[in-house]
Parts: structure tokens; C-alpha cells; sequence
């Protein structure tokens, strides 16, 4: 015993979900396809990625390297005057 509010219900319902999973579908294939173009262009050279997602331990590295050898410099002159 199905009334007819029930099939246009579940009509509406059924309409709303094939709706939503073509949408979903499309974002899906849209996703995949920024994917594939990220991934045929990718060709990039060391410091592109150094300085794109690795930018601030690339740049703390940096100045850590020349601070350092400045201090070292600096021992090593100061070292060589007392002897």
C-alpha cells in the first residue's frame, strides 16, 4: 500500500542524490584532471623547489651557513693572534 505522497517523495529524494553525485563526479574528474596537468608541467629545478615549498629552513639554513662561518672565522683569527 504505497500513497502518492510517498512516490513523489521518493522520486524528489532519488533526483536529489543522482543531483548530487553528478556533482560530486564532476569535481572529481575536475580535481583529476588539475592532477595530471600539475604533474605533466612539474618539470621544476631544485632551487624553484627550495624556494616554493621549502622557502624558510632553505633561508634559516642559509643564514645559519654564513653566521657560522663568521663566528668561525672570527675564532680562528683570535686564536691565531694569542699564539
Amino acid at each position: 500500500m504505497i500513497f502518492r505522497n510517498d512516490v513523489a517523495t521518493s522520486l524528489r529524494l532519488r533526483q536529489e542524490r543522482l543531483k548530487r553525485n553528478e556533482v560530486l563526479e564532476k569535481k572529481v574528474n575536475e580535481m583529476k584532471a588539475r592532477l595530471h596537468e600539475k604533474s605533466t608541467t612539474s618539470n621544476t629545478s631544485i632551487l624553484t623547489f627550495f624556494m616554493t615549498k621549502y622557502r624558510r629552513p632553505f633561508y634559516i639554513g642559509l643564514f645559519t651557513l654564513l653566521t657560522g662561518s663568521i663566528f668561525f672565522y672570527k675564532f680562528l683569527t683570535s686564536n691565531d693572534r694569542n699564539h
